[in-house]
This record gives C-alpha cells, structure tokens and sequence, in this order.
C-alpha cells in the first residue's frame, strides 16, 4: 500500500513504524491531536502547533514543556516586551529562532543545549546540581526528590546546600539562588526524560494511524469513547474532528444494527446505539433477539403485536429521536404515532396494523378510520381518544428541524443532522467553521456559529474577558477570544447554546491560532 507521503506497507506494524513520515509530523504541527496520548488536550493542541515538533526528541520536549512546572516557572526577559517568559515560552522563541539562546553561565551550555537553553526534564535539574554545585550524584537524586515531594521541612536545608555548593564551584549566590528557583518551581512537576521520550512513541505511533488509516482509527477511538469520564464530549470532539479528515458520522441506526460505531458501504461511519443516551445494553439484546425484522417498520411494528417484545417506552422514544428507526415518516410525526397507538386498546391497535393503515397514514386519518367503523366502544372512549391526540399534538408543536436537532444533542452529545445554524438565514455570514482554519494572520470573517462553551477569566487589569468554543455543521473550534472592552458590551448575548453572528478576525502568530472578536449579534 503506497502512501502520498513515501510510506509503503501492507499492514500496520507498530514495531516497523516510519518515524521520520513527514505527514505524521505535519498532522502534529496542525495541532490534530485528538486522540493521541499526552497532547489531545487544548494545551498539547496549542503547543504542538507553536512548536511544531519533527521528531521524537522535540515531541518529547512538547509533552514535557506542557506540565505545571515549566508553565510556572519564571525564566527570562522577553527583551521585546520587557515581560518575563516561563521555560515553556522561552523553549517556543528560542526554537522558532524569535529569541536568542542564553546561557546565564558557561557551565548550562551541555546541560540545556538540545532543549535550546532552558530546563525541561528532571535528569537536566540532576546535571545543574552536579556540574553548576558540585554535588554527586546521590546528593543530586535526594535533592530531586526533596523538591519533587515539597517536603518543605528540608527544603530550607536543600537550598542552603545548593548555594554554599554553588559558592564554592565559582558561582555567585545571586545566580545561584536564580538556578535554584527554577528547580524549586520547575522539579515539583517537571518530567522525566525515560518517560517523555516513552509518551512522545506513544503519540507518534497514534498520529502515524491516524494519518494513514483515518477512518479505522476515528471509528475505534469513537467505540471507546464510553471510557472517557464526559462520553458526550469526547464524541462530540471526535466526530467534528473526523469532519477534517472527510468522514461523515451519521445517525444511529437499527437496521444497521451495531452497537458500536461501524462503516456502510458508502464509507459513512454510522453512530452505535450502544452509545444513545437511553439505551442499554438488555434493550439492544431484546431488539437482537426478535424474529422476522429486516427493517425499521418491522420492528415498529412488533413492539405493539409481539407479546415477547419488551422494549421500554423511554428507549422507543430514544430511538426515534435519534432517527435510529429509518421509517420514512418525519420523526416528529413517528413519535406522535407511537404514542398515540400506545394509548389504543390491542383490538384498536390491530385493527390498523390488520388494514395496513398505520405505515402510510396519518395520525388523524388512524383515529376517523377506527371512529367510522366502531371500534372504540362508547362515546366516551372516543372523545378520550380525540382529547388526548390533542395533547400529544400540543406537546410536540413547534419548529421541527429545531426539535430534531435537540433531541440528538440530547441522545448522541451533539446534532449529527445538521446545525442550529441552519435554521437562520443571514447573508453576512461568509465563512464557515472550517474554512476558518484555512485563512491567513488578520483575514476578517463573518461566521454564524452555535456557542458551545465559555470560558471566563480576568486580564492582568482584572478585568473580564472570555474564551468561546463554537461550532456549525462543518466544525467546532476554540480560541474565539472576547477581550474586555468588547466583553463588557457583549456580555448579555455571550450564553452556551445561543446561535449568533460573530464578527472578527483571524489572529495566527507564535501565541496561537484564534478568533479574535470585533462584535456578536443574534443570527
């Protein structure tokens, strides 16, 4: 199997894995992280695109930089702004070429050279304590561990330890009490090399898959989706994800009959009913079961003649909902069906399955049908029929695309039919959420988007601002960023799950990748 970018095998073979693939690397430098170990999250996203990592020594650098302790610790001036860098931004512009690499002292060279001059791992802080202190190698381990448990009892003595052996290496004890902070701050939860390099083969081996085999490892990645502690949201993130790669999810369904995620022959991957919100496993082993279905309607049908078919009402409504029953009837008028035959009497219910009225007629032709030939017994019977078709048709009024839509936001963690969005039609809109991505630094846009989180914090003023994550039918990004001065003109119209038309530009520079908000109004 010959591969666009030089790899050619017949099977994947994690023993034999190409790890210099530059489609691999390139899927990294994107920041398409979902789903690969250590960097699937915003920061391993944000980081991987910054730093654009092409092989495993800078991928290793990447999962280790992303900790606590490098984000924390105070390392040098940014000379262009007079701020100072934590040891995860100093490693970006020293690599991008933004910041020239410094050594406060000769003896680091060695130590920080294949990191670009700033600390990353724990065998780095180990070396400082031997070449920079004097200490021997034991002494350096205890020291590690000491700073790395915050055993505060003997840090005090750690520090003194560290500056008398600074002293007597030739060093200063301003510059020595500079080194040692950056252990303080940075060992507490600074990685192990043996354990990046691990991680960073892991993530590699996973973003070769995924670029080679897209679809096998979306579709295995969404199967096991349950472990994750928010289910939805892992879905949600995957399937908009796998829009990137040209594979479309589609609703469940039971004439497919999986229950994990699987294929049609289209190459659509079609949603398992294991993973309905309302669904269980006995409810799928009840439906597998039954005899004689070869479709939809003839499940449909034996949940009211089959006396065997236990099939609970709220996992009947799940799967109409979610359009798992491919009956071709508007799913808000099939629900309406289903419970107005649930109100019916057997001879009622019979009576039309028996005339084979009920597939191709409406709920009001059912009920003059059974009136006209005296089915129901008595007046009363009647107009309890006609009062309660009455309710059912209140309770499911309304506009039906939006109804469809929040019951698979519901059922399955997002709409897979569609998007809020389209409901509106509003001329500004002239970018969508994926051909977002592909614009340059500062392009404008106007994008009709669906809110789906927001994330509020204070500036250095302490002032508010927020961060959104919004999505149409194409994608869902982050890094939509609403400064203070517009978020305290904007803050009414900022809410999760309101649709509205966002206007601003595209910011793509060493910071990150984002939206940056000029105004918002109601699509």
């Amino acid at each position: 199997m010959k591969f666009d970018c030089g790899c050619d095998f017949e099977m994947l073979d994690f023993d034999n894995v190409n790890l210099e693939c530059p489609a691999s690397w390139d899927l990294l430098g994107q920041g398409l992280t979902k789903g690969l170990f250590q960097i699937e999250k915003q920061l391993g996203r944000r980081y991987c695109k910054r730093i654009g990592p092409r092989n495993i020594e800078e991928l290793a650098a990447v999962i280790s930089l992303i900790r606590p302790g490098c984000l924390e610790a105070e390392y040098r001036e940014d000379p262009s702004t007079g701020k100072m860098l934590n040891i995860t931004d100093t490693y970006v512009k020293t690599k991008a070429g933004e910041l020239k690499i410094e050594y406060i002292d000769p003896v680091l060279e060695p130590i920080f050279k294949d990191t670009f001059g700033v600390p990353v791992y724990q065998e780095q802080i180990m070396q400082i304590c031997t070449d920079f202190a004097g200490f021997t190698l034991q002494e350096a381990d205890s020291t590690r561990k000491a700073v790395g448990k915050k055993l505060v009892d003997k840090m005090a003595e750690v520090e003194k330890d560290f500056i008398e052996g600074a002293l007597k290496m030739g060093h200063s004890e301003e510059k020595a009490r500079t080194v040692f902070s950056w252990i303080d701050k940075f060992s507490g939860y600074g990685f192990n090399k043996s354990h990046a390099v691990s991680y960073a083969m892991l993530g590699d081996w996973g973003a070769y898959a995924k670029v080679h085999f897209p679809r096998e490892f979306f579709k295995n990645k969404l199967a096991f989706s349950d472990s994750n502690p928010d289910e939805f949201d892992e879905i949600k993130q995957l399937v908009y994800e796998a829009k990137l790669f040209h594979i479309n999810v589609l609703p469940p369904s039971v004439e497919v009959g999986k229950s994990q995620f699987s294929f049609t022959e289209s190459n659509d991957l079609v949603f398992g009913l294991s993973h309905i919100k309302g669904v269980g496993v006995k409810s799928l082993k009840t439906i597998e079961q039954l005899k004689g279905i070869t479709t939809s309607y003839d499940l449909f049908k034996k949940l009211f003649l089959d006396k065997k078919c236990k099939v609970k009402r709220n996992v009947v409504q799940a799967l109409i909902k979610c359009a798992a029953l491919a009956i071709p009837i508007d799913r808000v008028k099939l629900l309406a069906r289903y419970e107005f035959l649930l109100m019916l009497t057997d001879r009622e219910r019979n009576y039309l399955f028996d005339k084979s009225l009920v597939k191709d007629n409406s709920v009001t032709e059912m009920l003059a049908s059974i009136i006209e030939n005296g089915i129901p017994r008595g007046n009363n019977r009647i107009n309890r029929l006609m009062e309660t078709w009455a309710d059912i048709k209140r309770d499911l009024g309304g506009n039906r695309k939006r109804m469809a839509l929040a019951w698979e936001k519901y059922h399955l963690g997002m709409p897979l039919s569609g998007s809020e969005v389209e409901l509106y039609n509003n001329w500004q809109v002239d970018t969508t959420c994926q051909s977002f991505l592909s614009l340059k630094h500062n392009d404008r846009v106007k994008v009709g988007v669906i809110i789906e989180e927001i994330r509020e914090i204070k500036d250095k003023n302490e002032n508010l601002m927020c961060f959104m994550k919004v999505s149409d039918a194409t994608y869902m990004m982050d890094g939509v960023t609403v400064f203070c001065n517009q978020y305290a003109k904007l803050g009414w119209i900022i809410q999760e799950g309101k649709a509205v038309l966002i206007k601003g530009r595209k910011s793509d520079n060493s910071k990150g990748t984002g939206l940056l908000v000029n105004s918002i109004e109601h699509l």
